[in-house]
């Protein structure tokens, strides 16, 4: 097997499928995996389960990366800044969500373990779909800021919560990886240890190194150290990339033009990895057992729709239309992939049945879901700036 070629193809996929969707303003995550689909065993072909088994150790190393800027977003100052409405909806919407998900999902697979891990996975909002609705319409209120505080906080929490609960179900469960922390306690300490010192490692180091070069390479160098503790667990190098994250996050207080032109390298492992999980879609396996998709996806709106509008009835303020903030939470994306994937090594379900039921899924949040926003906003009376651009104003 000719790895680079494989890698190439991937590539090369990814970027026509990145240039389409922006022209059309199809969402970025969507199109990845609809060409994973395309170059996959349920395609083309140009992506074998030879392929995908081969490349598992390097997509365990793009996890790491991604799981590292994931951890950038966990800023705590960021979180004490939010509205104190939007903590409290955003609060009350995972708890229900998580709830629904996991009972329901558990009617179906009888297993503690794998619907607690649905659970996690349905969870998260997909920000750049929700932030895409309200650029695109640019509405303006306390509906709309109360939206856009939510989603940050629900991106910050799921990132932060979703992983640490990944792990610990692993070690309660105990699954045949072991979880990211092993079966002991000491292990999980060891892995947060290791993620703290990775991350002041690179807080003490980045500002006294002037190169961008140099700062890439630091960065890159202290994640990829980071697999020194692959002998704990698969998950032990993501889950102490996530911390490092939230280290740099609060202890490094400059460049953002740094870590903009990080991110644009980084741009490759996005590609790559979403690219990747896009080729795992089995359609054969899910009809093996269709009742766990559609309760998940049933599921997972009702939890969303049900717990926005309890957490829009516990607030002091009351804003129209607030009852539908549920409907505007709906999309799903890029984080509920991560977890999915994470969750995926430690699943006690047939190999790829979770990862396929939250990559459907995702498809179809990632593609419905804003139109919910949208209808959320005319709700609300904040969609007077859709109709002016619809009249060309």
């Amino acid at each position: 097997m000719n790895v680079p070629l494989i890698l190439a193809s991937i590539a090369g996929a990814g970027v026509v499928a990145r240039w389409i969707a922006s022209r059309a303003g199809f969402p970025v995550v969507a199109a990845y995996l609809l060409v994973g689909i395309g170059i996959g065993p349920l395609g083309l072909r140009i992506i074998t389960e030879t392929h995908l088994d081969a490349l598992i150790p390097l997509t365990s190393i793009m996890l790491a990366f991604v799981m590292l800027m994931v951890g950038r977003e966990l800023n705590i100052s960021r979180i004490r800044n939010q509205a104190h409405n939007a903590g409290i909806i955003t609060l009350v919407d995972m708890t229900v969500t998580l709830a629904i998900v996991t009972a329901s999902t558990f009617k179906v697979i009888g297993s503690t373990c794998a619907a607690l891990l649905l659970g996690i996975t349905a969870l998260p909002t997909a920000p750049a779909a929700v932030m895409s609705i309200l650029h695109q319409y640019t509405p303006r209120g306390p509906f709309t800021r109360l939206i856009t505080s939510a989603v940050i906080l629900n991106e910050v929490i799921t990132a932060a919560g979703g992983a640490l609960v990944i792990t610990s179900v692993a070690r309660w469960y105990g699954p045949q990886d072991g979880g990211a922390a092993g079966g002991h306690p000491l292990q999980m300490l060891l892995v947060l240890l290791t993620g703290t010192a990775a991350g002041l490692l690179l807080v003490l180091m980045l500002p006294h190194l002037r190169d961008y070069g140099h700062r890439s390479a630091a960065v890159i160098g202290a994640t990829l150290s980071l697999y020194t503790l692959s002998p704990i667990s698969l998950l032990a190098p993501p889950f102490a990339a996530l911390v490092a994250g939230g280290v740099i996050a609060n202890g490094l207080r400059y460049s953002k033009a740094f870590w903009h032109r990080f991110e644009e390298f980084l741009d490759y492992f996005y590609l790559m990895f979403f690219v990747y999980l896009g080729a795992h879609l089995q359609p054969a396996l899910i009809t093996r057992a269709p009742g766990v998709l559609a309760v998940y996806m049933l599921a997972r709106g009702v939890g969303k729709y049900i717990g926005g509008a309890l957490g829009c009835v516990t607030i002091s303020t009351v804003i129209p239309g607030q009852k539908h903030i549920g409907l505007a939470l709906m999309p799903q994306g890029a984080l509920a992939l991560i977890l999915a994937a994470m969750a995926e090594k430690i699943s006690p379900l047939p190999t790829g049945l979770l990862l396929n039921v939250v990559l459907t899924s995702t498809l179809f949040f990632e593609l419905l879901g804003p139109f919910g926003t949208a209808f959320a906003l005319r709700a609300c009376g904040e969609s007077h700036d859709i109709h002016r651009r619809s009249r060309g104003g």
